[in-house]
């Protein structure tokens, strides 16, 4: 029964898709829902009081109740221990495609990295007459006039990768606040009143990443986090 218990905690549209399929039956043990009609996802039970059901002595704890009961249990039965475990989540920023926010960044002859400044901006993709990338390369390498970087001085090579898609779509919801602003991506003042926002993404993967991208990269608490947001809104 407890296995039976933590694959409802996981249950999603595609278990119940699988089980339909293949005719397997479901023992409904969360209260809430009809799993005969559909999955049970979590974000329909957590924290909303739901209370298990069909489970022997845990029956009519709620679901976080549940838990910490079970694991208890099988803590003193000697068969389990409790450990929190951390996933490092690989996230590669860069992408080897033509479409994307180019990455101000300048790799310079000296070995050091240079940022582009504020003046520099917007860094514009150039119009390429070959968009496909060669030999593994980013289709940037083939801009040869374009990756190389002269300026005040500094000599180097401009990073030819863009940004992915999330890069994006984590910040320009903001510009609706202040749409018609043409200095900037919008009023500091506006976006210091806050607002909601409501994810309509099934997808959890696509959901954390898009969140992991938020907090790093529009936190606008800080100035220069907000320069730089400002800056990538006009390119």
């Amino acid at each position: 029964m407890v296995l039976v218990l933590l694959w409802q905690f996981q249950a999603t549209t595609r278990d119940f898709e699988y089980s339909e399929a293949h005719n397997i039956p479901r023992i409904q043990v969360i209260d809430g829902a009809d799993v005969s009609e559909k999955a049970f996802e979590k974000y329909d039970y957590l924290g909303k009081g739901c209370k298990l059901i069909n489970s022997e002595e845990f029956t009519g704890l709620t679901v976080e109740e549940a838990k910490e009961a079970i694991t208890q249990k099988l803590e003193k039965m000697g068969v389990a221990r409790r450990k929190a475990n951390y996933h490092f989540r690989e996230w590669i920023f860069a992408r080897q495609r033509y479409w994307g926010e180019p990455v101000p960044i300048v790799y310079l002859e000296d070995g050091q990295i240079h940022v582009l400044d504020d003046d520099e901006l917007p860094l514009i993709l150039p119009e390429l007459e070959d968009y496909k990338g060669k030999n593994g390369q980013a289709p940037l390498e083939n801009a040869t006039e374009w990756k190389q970087y002269e300026h005040n001085g500094l000599k180097g090579k401009r990073e030819t990768s863009t940004m992915p898609g999330s890069a994006g779509s984590s910040w320009y919801y903001m510009r609706y606040i202040d749409p018609d602003n043409d200095k900037e991506l919008c009023d500091p003042e506006l976006l210091s009143i806050g607002f909601q926002l409501t994810f309509i993404s099934v997808d959890q993967s696509m959901r954390l990443d898009i969140l992991c991208i938020q907090e790093y990269g529009t936190d606008i608490s800080t100035t220069r986090v907000y320069h730089q947001l400002r800056s990538h809104s006009r390119s």
